[in-house]
Formats: C-alpha cells, sequence, structure tokens
C-alpha cells in the first residue's frame, strides 16, 4: 500500500523546491509555467529517484510485516491457524530470519516502477482536474484548490493502473514464494515465472488482478483523502510539521487497511492457490459463517496496521534526504 503514499503529500516535507499536494510546481515564487524545461525535467528525475530510495528502504525495513501477514492469511481457513506471534515463531524455526525476507528481490527492485506510475498518474490528473475546474469557472489564473473528492480521484486512478499494470504479477510471484515456503520446489521468482508461463502462460502471472485493482484504487483514493485531511485538522494554520506528516501517513495507512485487508486476504488465496477467483473466495469465508467470516477476512489486521508508523517515517525521512542531496 505504502507505493501509493509518496506522491502528492511530499510538498508537507516542508521544501522550498515543489509543491506537489496544492499542485503547484514552484520554485522560490515562480509557477510552473515559469520554469525552464531544465529545471522541470530536474525535479521530475529528482522526484522520482528519491522515491524510488525511499520505497526500497521502507521495503527493506518492513517487508517482513508483509511476510506475516500473508503467511496468516493463508493459513485463515485452517483450523490450526496462529496468531502474529506463532506465525512469526514459525517462520523463524523453518529457515531463520532469512525466511523474513523470502521473495524480496521482485517488490524491491520494483519500486521505481511503483512510484513512476504513481507519480505520473496522480499529477496528470490532478493537473487534468485543475484544468477542468478552472476552465468550468471561466478562469485561467488557477488557484483551485483540489477537493477531497478530487484527490479520491486522483488517487484510486494511480493506484488502480499501478496495480493492474505492475502490483499483481510481482505480488503474484511474492505470494508464491511466500506460501510455498518450506514444501515448494520453487527457489526462487525465476522458478515461479517459468513454472507459471509453463502452466498458465502469460496471464497466468496476473493472477488476482481484479481483486489488486479494486483494493489498490479505492485503497489509495481513501489514502489520499486521509492524509490532506489528516494534516488540515492537525495543522489548520501552517504548513503540517515533520511529526504531522508522519502521524497523517500512519492514518492514512490505517484507512487504506481498513478498506483493503479483506480484499488483499481474498486475493491472497487467489494467488496461492485457495480459490479461482473474488467470488470462491467469498465463498469460502462465508462458510465460517458470519462473524467466522469476518475473522477469516481481517486475519492479520495487527501486523497490516502497525507497519503504517514505521513505513511513513522510513519513507519521509529518506525522501526528504535524498531529494535536498539530488537538488543541491
Amino acid at each position: 500500500f505504502f507505493s501509493c503514499f509518496l506522491f502528492g503529500v511530499d510538498d508537507s516535507i516542508q521544501r522550498p523546491t515543489i509543491d506537489w499536494q496544492n499542485n503547484q510546481h514552484s520554485i522560490g515564487s515562480m509557477s510552473s509555467s515559469t520554469l525552464s524545461n531544465d529545471t522541470q525535467t530536474k525535479v521530475l528525475r529528482n522526484s522520482l529517484l528519491s522515491g524510488s530510495f525511499a520505497g526500497m528502504a521502507s521495503t527493506l525495513v518492513c517487508y517482513p510485516f508483509d511476510v506475516l501477514r500473508i503467511k496468516i492469511q493463508s493459513s485463515a481457513l485452517e483450523r490450526t491457524s496462529v496468531g502474529v506471534i506463532g506465525t512469526f515463531r514459525q517462520t523463524i524455526q523453518s529457515g531463520g530470519f532469512r525466511a523474513l525476507y523470502v521473495g524480496l528481490a521482485l517488490p524491491l527492485g520494483a519500486q521505481a516502477l511503483y512510484k513512476g506510475t504513481i507519480f505520473t498518474v496522480n499529477n496528470i490528473t490532478m493537473e487534468a482536474l485543475t484544468d477542468f475546474h478552472n476552465r468550468e469557472r471561466q478562469s485561467h489564473q488557477g488557484g483551485y484548490e483540489l477537493s477531497s473528492t478530487d484527490r479520491f480521484i486522483c488517487g484510486s486512478t494511480g493506484g488502480a493502473i499501478n496495480g493492474a499494470l505492475f502490483v499483481t504479477p510481482v505480488e503474484y510471484v511474492r505470494n508464491r514464494l511466500i506460501s510455498e515456503q518450506g514444501i515448494s520446489k520453487a527457489k526462487g521468482p525465476i522458478n515461479v515465472i517459468r513454472s507459471t508461463l509453463i502452466n498458465d502462460g502469460l496471464p497466468g502471472l496476473w493472477r488476482g488482478m481484479a481483486s489488486t485493482v479494486l483494493r489498490d484504487s479505492v485503497g489509495c483514493g481513501l489514502y489520499f483523502v486521509t492524509m490532506d485531511r489528516a494534516q488540515k485538522i492537525l495543522s489548520p494554520n501552517e504548513k503540517p510539521s515533520f511529526p504531522v506528516v508522519v502521524l497523517s501517513g500512519a492514518l492514512s495507512g490505517i484507512a487504506f487497511w481498513v478498506w483493503a485487508l479483506p480484499i488483499d486476504t481474498m486475493k491472497t488465496w487467489i494467488q496461492n492457490g485457495t480459490a479461482k477467483n473474488m467470488r470462491e473466495a467469498a465463498v469460502l469465508a462465508s462458510r465460517k459463517g458470519a462473524a467466522g467470516s469476518v475473522l477469516a477476512l481481517t486475519k492479520g489486521w495487527e501486523v497490516a496496521y502497525g507497519r503504517g508508523a514505521p513505513s511513513a517515517a522510513i519513507t519521509l525521512t529518506t525522501y526528504t534526504s535524498a531529494y535536498h542531496y539530488l537538488m543541491n
């Protein structure tokens, strides 16, 4: 989920060089229309590079949370399902601390693609919405402030496109590696990709795309809206400080997972072969009854919600440091 976080909120880091959240690209008092092509290219390049570094740093530190969550989700329908502590203990016993990073290569390497897609789609959508509203108001002076609905549209569009193009195949390979750890002959992502192509063809790598797009579109929209509202509430009369941004990021992560966790659980079942599609996954959950299905679909909530604050802190700190270094 954190691939959807960075772009659109980084004006809150108090950089004098760029203000993405209010859709104003500025250096000093200059607007985006007065910036040279070289400056715009530099800002674009450095934001993309800094976002990639931040995403990789966050992935390296927080990836064990994802491993534990997927393991818990994979066993959610079993009577012998254990909690977070039990899953952690079993993981360490079966493969040591290295087992907490199984399947890391592809998600780590895909950070640039994630950030590039979110960055491009989010900002293009923001520009398009701003231009539309300015034309609707018959004003070409700018100044339109994006509403919560606008931010939801921007975030959900970026999340949907990113989920359909890149997140689905990357998470499919990652989930297979994690779910089959210790029982599969596959030793790495290349083995999983090869066996999938042989057995299911290229579409097999996009198994679970519908659930991924549903999760990331609405989830990312909620993330951007929550981030914006939280910052305005916590810092109503001034630009938010770094602690406010981190807290807003943590709250936004929780907002994402409140929506995304049940869908993510079904996506895990689809990608590890427990279910063929979301309809079958929903049927499997419903067999446990109303209360049991809710518990099964929200297994691992502690891990999902708990990664928000450290992810926000790591991502923002790394992004700020890298961006200032590159710009200077």
